[in-house]
């Protein structure tokens, strides 16, 4: 079986988020290309493999690249990118050779919310391309004080040494409220701080354009892998 590079990135979802995926497909070869590298098959194929892994994992590391100098203030990871950009960029290889004839890698998205095909909210493409985040059923979303000390952000009520509680601004903002009891246990007088600031949507502007310039790139960038690795190997490609 002769092996080409195929299409460039395309979006789809292997149910954990959404990706970009870089395909080789065997059967969409012409005739005349088989006939022409059928005697090399083996060394299409490996070369093939081996340029859609490189390619995946140079956009992997260009978008992670990108993502780093726009968020500052995510921390720096052990691989010397942010957990941010870590999470934006993660990749996948799947070997579908022998039932479907290709070779997929997927630079996907883990940096959202939720779980699967259905649930799962990803934050990247929303700083791609722009758009507005809801609660589901009309609620509200909080934006945690990363500050506050604890990590209770559940319901509103008294909770021990503390009460939650849910303050209005003058500008028709919420903010959730804890409230600690002072030293004597009374419930007032002790330190109030914030949790979180409760509001009806997030707007996010198109902010990572960018990144749609590093994915057109990666089809020529596929290409140019597949013809360098076959050189490598002494193999010529179809004529033009």
């Amino acid at each position: 079986m002769v092996f080409v590079p195929g299409r460039k990135l395309t979006s789809f979802e292997r149910g954990f988020g959404r990706g970009f995926g870089i395909e080789i497909a065997g059967e969409a070869a012409s005739q005349e290309g088989r006939a022409i590298l059928e005697q090399d098959a083996i060394v299409i194929k490996g070369a093939a493999v081996d340029a859609v892994e490189h390619t995946t994992n140079s956009v992997k590391i260009k978008i992670r690249n990108f993502i780093d100098q726009h968020f500052r203030g995510s921390k720096m990871h052990g691989n010397n990118h942010r957990r941010v950009s870590n999470a934006a960029a993660q990749s996948k290889f799947y070997n579908d050779l022998s039932t479907q004839g290709q070779y997929t890698g997927l630079v996907y998205s883990k940096w959202g919310r939720g779980k699967g095909p259905g649930s799962f909210i990803d934050f990247l493409v929303l700083h791609i391309k722009g758009g507005v985040l809801q609660a589901s059923g009309g609620g509200k979303l909080k934006i945690p004080n990363r500050k506050a000390p604890g990590s209770l952000m559940g319901q509103v009520g008294n909770f021990g040494d503390s009460r939650i509680f849910i303050r209005k601004g003058k500008d028709g903002k919420s903010f959730l409220m804890r409230a600690f009891k002072n030293s004597a246990g009374s419930k007032r007088g002790g330190k109030v701080v914030l949790l979180a600031t409760l509001v009806d949507e997030l707007r996010f502007p198109a902010s990572l354009r960018g990144i749609d310039t590093i994915l057109a790139a990666a089809g020529p960038e596929l290409e140019n892998n597949f013809l360098a690795l076959l050189g490598q190997s002494g193999t010529t490609g179809p004529a033009a």
